[in-house]
């Protein structure tokens, strides 16, 4: 977990990416299911 430059604000951004990638997907995979739920 170390990096080369700024490694508490790189974490920091990196964590924050993770988050808006999970939350990215879990809405995708929501809308997913319901439209599939829709269609069948």
């Amino acid at each position: 977990m170390s990096s080369v430059i700024n490694p508490r604000q790189n974490g920091h951004l990196v964590a924050t990416a993770t988050s808006h990638l999970v939350v990215t997907a879990s809405i995708l995979m929501i809308l997913y299911v319901l439209a599939a739920g829709w269609l069948w």
